[in-house]
């Protein structure tokens, strides 16, 4: 049974091959979770974009 995460954003290095339409093989997969995070995106033109803000996306 999987755990349920709220106000959390994950991510994960190494092989999906074992996921539905995993194309990526490697010999290792570590997972990353982060609890209530900012996340902020810079696109090329320079300007900043928060798109979660403790761990709430911004709509």
């Amino acid at each position: 049974m999987g755990v349920l995460a709220v106000r959390a954003a994950h991510i994960a290095f190494g092989s999906n091959q074992g996921m539905p339409g995993g194309l990526n093989s490697s010999k290792t997969h570590i997972d990353y979770l982060f609890n209530e995070p900012t996340i902020e995106v810079k696109a090329s033109s320079g300007e900043v974009c928060v798109v979660m803000e403790n761990g709430i996306p911004i709509q």
